[in-house]
């Protein structure tokens, strides 16, 4: 066989190879990377990330919730996020297929691969352990504070209820909710656009209450012997009718001893560093403001 012939013939097997991989290259991006098997998960109970049974009446509550479709929002390091069709909500299910060893490497038994299998294991599951433990916190010490109407971190045989969800292109998925590790939180105005909402509409009353409460908020979680290892104001917090909460709720640390005041105002400090910037530039006496509050 010619060079021209084999080549010919090459080409003719990789392309059809190479469109298909392009489309599912094209999809998976128009989708948000959502897939289904990517929030779906094996794990077993743990007590460590349980939460307490609802009552009749949050059940109650619960079923308004989620007889409502959610659509993709977004992706986040931890997970993918759906907002409730009313405006209100959102529901976040964890990227599981992050948080858990591929199923090949945990079935695969080769001496040289050992090692490694063992390391990614270990791995994975620190971070399942990491970030499972920081939303129990917050369901169990910072409610208020994050906004949270409902953490399901085992699976249950009470909620009874599907859940139906549109990814970023429209597909449809109904979603059994015992079956699932998630969290609903109340759906916020981020940090900043609200800020700048209050600054257009000159109300001094409402931004400096916005920052009072802001600072409030981040006291009361110091009080409570809780560290925050992503404290972005950015994109992890946020406002809910005027009312600060913690967006991003994967993250906390629960210290064993209590923090000191002079450790909690350093962090406050530190953490509101972007935000007294942004004032200064803005409204010099609301920068002043906010130090006053700290």
């Amino acid at each position: 066989m010619t060079l021209k012939k084999f080549l010919k013939k090459a080409l003719k097997f990789l392309l059809p190879v190479l469109a298909v991989l392009a489309v599912t290259r094209f999809c998976h991006e128009k989708t948000g990377k959502f897939e289904l098997y990517k929030i779906c998960s094996d794990l077993p109970f743990s007590k460590e990330w349980d939460t307490s049974c609802p009552s009749k009446e949050e059940l109650a509550n619960l079923k308004t919730v989620f007889n409502q479709p959610f659509r993709f929002i977004g992706k986040g390091g931890q997970a993918f996020v759906f907002g409730s069709d009313d405006g209100k909500y959102v529901i976040k299910f964890f990227r599981i297929s992050r948080l858990q060893a591929p199923i090949w490497l945990k079935a695969i038994n080769l001496p040289f691969l050992e090692s490694y299998r063992q390391r990614v294991i270990l791995e994975k599951n620190g971070l399942l352990q990491r970030d499972f433990l920081s939303y129990a916190t917050a369901w169990k010490e910072l409610r208020e504070e994050t906004g949270m109407v409902f953490c399901h971190l085992n699976k249950t045989d009470f909620l009874s209820q599907k859940l139906q969800i549109y990814d970023k292109i429209g597909i449809s998925y109904e979603i059994d909710l015992d079956r699932m590790e998630f969290v609903v939180q109340k759906k916020a105005d981020l940090f900043f656009p609200y800020l700048e909402l209050c600054l257009t509409e000159q109300n001094q009353e409402k931004i400096r209450q916005a920052l009072s409460s802001f600072v409030r908020l981040l006291h009361n979680r110091y009080q409570k012997a809780i560290k925050d290892n992503d404290p972005n104001l950015k994109i992890n917090f946020g406002f809910v009718e005027g009312h600060p909460i913690q967006i991003d709720i994967g993250r906390f640390e629960k210290s064993p001893a209590p923090i000191s005041s002079m450790e909690a105002q350093k962090e406050i400090v530190r953490i509101v560093a972007p935000l007294r910037d942004w004032l200064e530039t803005r409204d010099p006496r609301l920068a002043n403001y906010l130090d006053e509050q700290i």
